[in-house]
């Protein structure tokens, strides 16, 4: 054979040999280089859970994809009519939200079903779940030098933005409209009294003067004397927030003991370390209710290694970041599963909307404040020694596992 016919032949062979036919545009609503399309939950993709209480709403998206099924776009047509179940039509805005329990499938009719990369989907959707509303006091540990001039009233009003940002949050009074956002039913109140039961001046506010009252992080040993020197109040009876000036970027926050104890005091100061230039207005204000979730808790839902559930609830989505480096992406992630979602979980870190506590993560915290021996919660409430104070027997012991920020 001439060389001239084996090239021929190998060009046959490359340009018709692989490859799918060009099945050719969809119809008039698409444009002409579309050839595939995949109906999708907007911001949740994978397996989303929606409630039933005629609040809470999914957000259809549609991606387009050209012949190779390369990616193009995400756009559906205003004119586009998605079936509910066969049957009701859902039209633009495509929201869907209801009332009523049961799967319910989404497709659109008058598309041949082989344009769709993936079938029809499906959507869980379960009856809202209640639980008694609990009121947890909270006292912030305000540490000064002895010379400082501390403005009292304006830390009094720096407590009660903090807990209106938390009540906001574990209400779910900033208004999400996630498909799985819940209100936590917990209330979070200034402390009205010391350990000994006298009236405190400012309501939240225990002021802490000291010699030494600059501090590395949490883990510094004169941070912990100070703490174990009566400045840890009992746990049982209110939350601990240490506001300091540390060297650290950051605050903190304790994970739970969950069990059986009969101290009053657990082996490490369990509460919230907050870094002093963050304790104002003008900073993120949901510092409080990241690190008080994880007094609940609750862990980030990012890491920097995607493997498996980090934050074991379901119904968040996880993605790549390094704990150190600023993150570029605006309030768009991209998940360990490789689709974007828009931030807006508390358990994560800025830049997010941060509006959102899911469902799932309401049963580990009310799970928590069945368990947990170290919170004022009903549980523990017959269990409050009055009068009692943390005190310097408590060897300087820190564990690193049980803190994170």
């Amino acid at each position: 054979m001439s060389r001239v016919a084996v090239f021929i032949s190998l060009l046959v062979l490359f340009s018709c040999g692989s490859g799918e036919e060009d099945p050719g545009p969809i119809n008039s609503n698409f444009l002409d280089n579309v050839r595939y399309l995949k109906l999708e939950i907007a911001d949740y993709p994978e397996d989303p859970v929606l409630i039933a209480n005629g609040i809470n709403s999914v957000k259809f998206t549609l991606l387009q994809f050209d012949k190779d099924r390369k990616f193009l776009f995400k756009n559906l047509p205003s004119a586009t009519v998605i079936k509910v179940n066969g049957q009701t039509d859902l039209k633009a805005p495509f929201v869907f939200k209801t009332t009523q329990p049961g799967i319910y499938t989404f497709d659109i009719p008058g598309i041949p079903a082989d344009r769709f990369i993936e079938p029809a989907v499906e959507l869980k959707v379960i009856a809202p779940k209640e639980y008694p509303e609990i009121t947890m006091p909270v006292i912030f540990h305000f540490i000064a030098s002895p010379s400082a001039f501390v403005n009292n009233a304006y830390l009094r009003d720096l407590i009660n933005f903090h807990l209106a940002e938390m009540n906001k949050a574990y209400s779910n009074g900033d208004g999400s409209t996630d498909p799985s956002v819940v209100s936590a039913a917990i209330r979070f109140v200034a402390a009205e009294m010391d350990p000994e039961g006298n009236s405190l001046e400012i309501p939240g506010l225990h002021l802490i003067r000291s010699e030494k009252f600059k501090f590395k992080n949490s883990e510094d040993k004169d941070l912990h004397n100070l703490i174990w020197d009566g400045n840890f109040w009992p746990p049982r009876e209110m939350i601990n927030v240490w506001v300091s000036d540390f060297e650290e970027e950051f605050s903190w926050a304790r994970f739970p003991f969950l069990g059986n104890s009969n101290s009053d005091f657990p082996t490490s100061a369990f509460g919230v370390f907050f870094k002093e230039s963050m304790f104002t207005e003008t900073r993120i204000n949901s510092v409080m209710i990241h690190e008080s979730g994880h007094l609940l808790n609750l862990y980030h839902n990012f890491t920097s290694v995607c493997n498996g559930d980090v934050d074991e609830c379901s119904d968040t989505y996880e993605y790549r970041r390094e704990f150190d480096k600023p993150f570029a992406g605006g309030i768009t992630r991209t998940s360990c599963e490789d689709f974007q979602f828009t931030s807006n979980n508390y358990m994560d870190y800025y830049p997010s909307m941060f509006n959102t506590f899911t469902f799932q993560q309401r049963e580990r915290m009310r799970r928590t404040i069945d368990l947990c021996p170290f919170l004022p919660t009903p549980r523990n409430s017959a269990r409050k020694t009055k009068g009692t104070r943390s005190n310097l027997q408590m060897p300087f012991e820190v564990d690193p596992g049980t803190l994170i920020r």
